[in-house]
């Protein structure tokens, strides 16, 4: 390349780095694992004089960064647990799958936490959610798959709801309100009970 009487040539390298981002507001510093690439700009030859800078001694460097987010794509995993049959006793033994890779195609972690949480951290109306993942990763996602994936995740978060509802129940100054949401031309009344830490969402429906 040439640039100011330079002939440039570039180069790169990547790395991978263990980074202490320091938190805003007083909070702790978190570490951050990134996966660098440092693109090395050559000097080659001046153009003026014609002498070839390749052997030349590096006086110097100036440094400049660009953090970005990589093109976010659907990765397929396949996964294949092996059959042998016993020499001694003739038995069939079958590997075991990790825990989360369920029979036939499933959706991983990575994609359903997307889903639930664009609909329930940000309520993204299903049909705008599907848009906004097709449009970040190129895979469209059926609305069934989003509320499956909700639906998982509520049974998840089950326990941690049990027990802020049973600490709750024992708090000095408990806020309570309610108010009517319709779902699928029914109405329902979402019940709020918190404290100062702690917040209980309790959806009722009214036939």
């Amino acid at each position: 390349m040439y640039e100011n009487n330079v002939i440039r040539r570039s180069c790169r390298s990547i790395f991978s780095s263990c980074v202490q981002v320091v938190g805003q507001g007083g909070a702790s510093p978190a570490t951050v694992h990134e996966k660098k690439w440092i693109g090395f700009q050559l000097l080659i030859r001046i153009i003026k004089c014609r002498t070839s800078l390749e052997t030349a001694p590096v006086v110097g460097e100036e440094n400049r960064q660009v953090y970005d987010i990589p093109a976010i794509r659907i990765e397929a995993a396949s996964h294949r647990a092996e059959i042998k049959i016993c020499p001694g006793c003739g038995t069939e033994n079958r590997g075991e799958f990790p825990e989360n890779v369920e029979r036939g195609v499933r959706y991983g972690i990575g994609i359903k936490t997307w889903a639930t949480y664009f609909g329930n951290q940000h309520h993204i109306p299903l049909e705008r959610t599907v848009q906004v993942i097709e449009d970040l990763t190129g895979h469209r996602i059926s609305e069934g798959s989003l509320l499956k994936a909700s639906e998982e995740l509520s049974e998840c978060v089950r326990p941690s709801n049990e027990v802020t509802a049973e600490l709750l129940r024992h708090a000095e100054i408990l806020n309570a309100d309610e108010t009517g949401l319709r779902v699928k031309g029914k109405l329902n009344r979402p019940h709020v009970a918190s404290a100062d830490l702690l917040t209980y969402y309790n959806p009722t429906c009214y036939l």
